[in-house]
C-alpha cells in the first residue's frame, strides 16, 4: 500500500514589517553590537519612528515602501517636536541612518527597498 505524501509548503520569507525589525534587531545583537548601541541606533528609531509611520499609511509590508514615503519621513522627522522639543538635525539624521541600515539589510534579503535621503 502506498502512502500519499503531504505537500510541504515552503513559507515565503516575512516581509512583514514588526517581524523583520525584530530579526534585524536579532541580527545586531548576534553581530556582537552592544545592547546600548542596538537600543540607540536601531531600536528606537525602528520601533519609534518607523513602525509607527508605516502604521499610520497603512504600510505593512517592507516592500511597500517608496521613496517618497522615506521623504514624508524625513519631513515629518524635521517638522515635528520629539518627546524633549524639537529634534535637531543630527537627531534626524540618526534617526535615517537607522532605518537605511535596516533598509540595506532587507535588500540582502531579496526585498526591493528605497534608501532615505539625508536633510542637509
Amino acid at each position: 500500500m502506498a502512502r500519499a505524501r503531504a505537500a510541504v509548503k515552503v513559507a515565503e520569507p516575512a516581509t512583514a514589517l514588526p517581524t523583520l525589525v525584530d530579526d534585524y534587531l536579532a541580527h545586531c545583537r548576534a553581530r556582537g553590537l552592544a545592547p546600548n548601541t542596538v537600543n540607540q541606533a536601531y531600536k528606537y528609531p525602528l520601533r519609534g519612528v518607523l513602525l509607527p509611520f508605516c502604521e499610520r499609511h497603512g504600510i505593512q509590508d517592507v516592500a511597500e515602501i517608496k521613496q517618497q514615503h522615506l521623504e514624508r519621513l524625513a519631513v515629518e522627522l524635521q517638522d515635528t517636536d520629539g518627546a524633549k522639543g524639537p529634534r535637531s538635525p543630527f537627531t534626524v539624521k540618526a534617526y535615517l541612518k537607522g532605518i537605511n541600515q535596516f533598509l540595506a539589510w532587507a535588500r540582502k534579503r531579496g526585498v526591493e527597498t528605497p534608501k532615505a535621503e539625508m536633510p542637509k
